[in-house]
């Protein structure tokens, strides 16, 4: 689990640091457009947020199992 959440974590930030250098780089953001149907923005936010809640849910679940 304690694994699980760290890749999920980590992922989530690599979401956001490809999410920053598309809004900064016009080139890599159409790239990843034209990969995603237009929404590349969107998607890597909503996918990082998305990895971050499933972490929360980990975290959650590792404090059950630590308090039992």
């Amino acid at each position: 689990m304690e694994r699980r959440r760290a890749i999920l974590r980590e992922a989530a930030q690599g979401l956001e640091e490809i999410r920053r250098a598309a809004s900064s780089d016009e080139a890599l953001c159409e790239r990843l457009d034209a990969i995603v149907g237009g929404k590349a923005i969107e998607v890597l936010l909503l996918g990082a947020n998305e990895l971050t809640m499933d972490a929360v849910v980990v975290d959650r679940e590792l404090g059950r199992r630590g308090s039992s």
